[in-house]
């Protein structure tokens, strides 16, 4: 399937799926969890289907996955930072099925993913979270061009919904074996249990002086990474300095301004949900994990970093639109969809066709 027509298929796909969903959360109360479920499985199988059937040619990690599931390169258990979830996927499926068997399987994880912390969450409301979930432009990106790190923000998003430690530690894990990045939220999430959110606006403010300024340049990065010897580390600074002519770096006013706007949002006239404290915790989260992505604007891929920010705008928002009065809350759904449909329009045309 070419480019063209997974994103013309895709595109009335979300489209159908907002608004079916939203349709099914405002009669959630005349239907069966059961009849719930089944629509929100049904999606997840729809969507991985499509995903799966893509082309090799739609996605900008696709062939790269596609040499990968080709290769018979054995794992290195012990290599620091690899990230052997996604090679003992390949593994399973190479057992009996092919490469577009593969990306279907990888992208139902991450759809699986959402609707397990969306149900964890959401208790009668989950539909909606899960809708504002899989539709959300991040979710293209996640299935589609970033494999490894999608399978991490999905068990990302399965180690903020538990209050078990067991299992965050085995969601936590999980997420760091699909991909090392991972590390970072999760450990920003520790620390922001125990810092006010007015502090972590502070540090807001110190990163964006901080990138602007160019102090955190990769010349800085590289000479203290090399000089502790981590070679994994040493392998990711010198694929940057390869491809900083292919990618815009520098501060990037357009990223500072998106994640700004959120921040306002989830801050302003929000006092009563900020005496729940995984609001606090998830705000000054989304906060401390935005401060690390200004940082590295400096850097190639720096929205790799800004999407572990971005995988909690639809919990964010899922919880601001149920602590919202009823009467408004309709408008704050319907915004919300119209404004997600064109973004999504404007983000696959703009930067992936």
């Amino acid at each position: 399937m070419d480019i063209e027509i997974f994103v013309f298929l895709y595109l009335c796909l979300m489209i159908a799926i907002v608004f079916s969903g939203i349709y099914l959360y405002h009669k959630k109360d005349s239907i069966s969890d059961g009849v719930l479920l089944v629509y929100a499985l049904t999606v997840v199988c729809i969507v991985s289907y499509l995903c799966g059937l893509r082309g090799i040619s739609v996605g900008t990690d696709t062939m790269h996955y596609y040499g990968f599931f080709l290769s018979n390169k054995e794992y290195e258990f012990f290599s620091l930072f690899d990230e052997p979830i996604i090679y003992f996927v390949k593994i399973f499926v190479k057992l009996f099925a092919g490469f577009h068997f593969f990306l279907f399987l990888v992208s139902g994880v991450i759809s699986i993913s959402f609707l397990y912390y969306s149900k964890k969450v959401g208790k009668s409301d989950w539909v909606l979270l899960f809708v504002l979930t899989i539709s959300f432009f991040l979710s293209f990106d996640l299935q589609v061009n970033i494999l490894k790190q999608g399978m991490a923000s999905g068990l990302l998003l399965a180690f903020l919904v538990q209050s078990k430690i067991r299992y965050m530690v085995l969601f936590g894990s999980l997420a760091v074996l699909s991909h090392a990045s991972a590390t970072i939220p999760i450990s920003l999430y520790v620390i922001s249990r125990y810092i006010d959110k007015d502090v972590s606006l502070a540090i807001y403010v110190i990163s964006i002086i901080t990138s602007f300024t160019g102090v955190f340049t990769l010349g800085a990065l590289e000479e203290f990474f090399f000089g502790l010897g981590i070679e994994r580390v040493q392998q990711i600074i010198l694929t940057y300095k390869y491809y900083m002519g292919n990618y815009k770096i520098g501060f990037r006013w357009d990223f500072l301004l998106f994640n700004s706007f959120f921040l306002v949002l989830f801050y302003v006239n929000n006092n009563k949900l900020f005496r729940n404290k995984k609001y606090k915790d998830l705000f000054v989260l989304y906060v401390l994990m935005s401060s690390v992505f200004i940082l590295m604007f400096n850097y190639p891929y720096s929205d790799r970093y800004g999407a572990y920010s971005w995988i909690l705008i639809p919990y964010m928002v899922y919880l601001l639109i149920t602590h919202v009065h009823l009467k408004y809350r309709d408008v704050w759904i319907l915004v919300w969809a119209l404004v997600n449909i064109l973004y999504l329009y404007y983000h696959i045309y703009g930067y992936v066709i």
